[in-house]
């Protein structure tokens, strides 16, 4: 019944990041036996938390400042440090605004300290860090406490916190360029030691992005308040960075946007998921699968172009599964032409070597009687793999009039240069529906993301067929239950598989996957 859209990939520390949140508290009497310890390292080790405005002396004072301040840019490209002290948590960060963190510790750290920021002098080689919520994809539900960690907005950073101690490491791609202009005396980051003149209040890092600083608490009580806060303000801060993106690039003044803010048709949407899969065949594998899609509006865009990010493949047939697919990230534009159902879409697959791709999309929906039948044609074209076709049928047809016993089939073909024939499917889902995400109205066109309370039982058949013969490769059925678990936008996915394969000779392969979806862009009550 469910068939998740955007997945794929590995990525174990997320599924720690999320483990560390209900487990925070497990730790919480280890904190009084350390607090006399940290207290007194606190007063011997502290960090210059000043700022001033930027104002360079003479030349002459600039060069006898030219080495140290080199080899302080050196030392700010890298963050190694190692923690002592109680704590569980987990935190990944690519740029602030796709940065995670999950958990609570409190350690004295000793090591390479990181990028010190704009206007700040020197960063000691130890200290004490007190971190103690969720921060994610930039917007912060942490407690303030007097002893933030400071991450630099471009700084890419993995770390890991388990019981007793932790490591951290990271890299800073804007503070290695302001390493190399520092030779001939640029200062990107405004860090420069000889830099003088008043000193201003320090600025508050670490509090996600800047619109958020006056609206966050300093503490939250509960878990339930930080979940709260990270649903209330991720679809505000991505919606309001669209449109000063659309308006930037439309000229549009944002203004014309109030009446649109209630439009979901206008509202960039964020989904992401982190599942976990057992699989049984000669063994057992475990693996992690965070799965993710982005969907950004640009409205004010001729043609109303929209920005993706997804790791769903433009050659897959409908029934592949997340673990099935290829890894890299689909980063492209978007748009729809005219009203007879195109689409055309152009980007590039995130890896290396990258790898480029165009589609172009036909797709309407019919309703003979009592049938909702959704017919798809995608011409394609990779770079790695030439041009391809993939076709698909889609038929819902409800069983009772409350519409909540559903039959689905679907019926897909595939044909790429490099395949010997055509690639097919045919899947027949029996399900029961409770509650649709967005809405009765997503009924009419039901697909597995759409549904937010239901079970549903699959059967799916692939084969190819080579020279006019057509041959089975493979056997899957699969039993889908979903419910919501908090506030109709976090959903919990479970999903025992059965599958045969000719090439494995029809050895039964076990497989379980289990997981949290989390829709961000506003869901409206069902």
């Amino acid at each position: 019944m469910y068939n998740k859209r955007a997945a794929g990939g590995s990525l174990p520390v997320i599924m720690t990041m999320t483990a560390a949140v209900f487990l925070w508290a497990a730790v919480n009497p280890l904190y009084a036996a350390t607090n006399a310890v940290s207290n007194t390292v606190e007063n011997v080790i502290c960090e210059n938390t000043r700022s001033e405005a930027d104002d360079y002396p003479k030349f002459g004072i600039r060069l006898l400042y030219y080495v140290p301040n080199r080899l302080l840019d050196l030392i700010d490209i890298f963050r190694l440090r190692a923690k002592l002290g109680p704590g569980l948590s987990a935190n990944v960060q690519l740029t602030e605004s796709l940065s995670f963190y999950a958990g609570r510790h409190k350690a004295v750290w000793a090591g390479l300290p990181g990028p010190r920021g704009p206007y700040k002098k020197f960063r000691a080689p130890a200290g004490i860090e007190d971190e103690c919520g969720i921060r994610f994809m930039g917007i912060d539900a942490t407690e303030n406490t007097p002893h933030h960690v400071y991450y630099s907005p471009s700084e890419a950073d993995i770390g890991l916190h388990l019981l007793l101690a932790g490591l951290e490491a990271g890299f800073d791609v804007v503070e290695m360029a302001d390493f190399w202009s520092g030779f001939l005396m640029f200062d990107l980051r405004k860090d420069d030691i000889e830099r003088r003149s008043r000193i201003v209040p320090a600025p508050a890092y670490n509090v996600g992005w800047n619109m958020f600083d006056e609206m966050k608490p300093d503490r939250f009580e509960k878990l339930s308040e930080r979940l709260d806060y990270l649903e209330d303000n991720l679809p505000l801060i991505m919606n309001t960075k669209t449109r000063e993106l659309d308006c930037a690039l439309s000229g549009r003044d944002i203004d014309e946007y109030s009446n649109e803010f209630a439009d979901e048709n206008l509202t960039s949407k964020l989904r992401v998921g982190i599942f976990m899969e057992v699989e049984k065949d000669h063994g057992y594998k475990i693996k992690f699968d965070p799965d993710y899609d982005v969907e950004v509006k640009l409205p004010g865009l001729e043609q109303r172009w929209n920005l993706y990010i997804s790791k769903k493949q433009v050659d897959e047939l409908p029934g592949t599964l997340p673990s099935e697919r290829e890894n890299g990230l689909n980063v492209g534009l978007s748009r729809k032409i005219g009203k007879m159902g195109i689409r055309t879409s152009v980007g590039v697959k995130a890896r290396w070597p990258p790898q480029a791709f165009a589609t172009i999309k036909w797709g309407r929906r019919y309703n003979p009687g009592k049938w909702y039948l959704t017919p798809n044609i995608r011409g394609y074209y990779k770079s790695d793999k030439g041009f391809g076709q993939v076709t698909s049928l889609t038929a819902n047809h409800w069983l009772n009039k409350n519409r909540t016993t559903l039959f689905r089939s679907t019926s897909a073909g595939r044909f790429t240069r490099d395949s010997t024939g055509w690639d097919w499917e045919q899947s027949l889902i029996l399900g029961y529906v409770r509650d649709v995400i967005q809405g009765e109205k997503r009924r009419d066109s039901l697909d597995g993301e759409d549904v937010a309370y239901g079970i549903g039982i699959s059967g799916t058949v692939f084969g190819h067929i080579d020279d006019g013969d057509s041959l089975i490769d493979r056997y899957r059925t699969r039993l889908v239950f979903r419910k919501p678990i908090y506030n109709n936008w976090i959903y919990l996915e479970v999903s025992p598989e059965l599958e045969w394969k000719n090439e494995q000779d029809w050895d039964t392969i076990y497989l379980v996957r289990i997981g949290l979806d989390m829709l961000f862009y506003g869901v409206t009550e069902n």
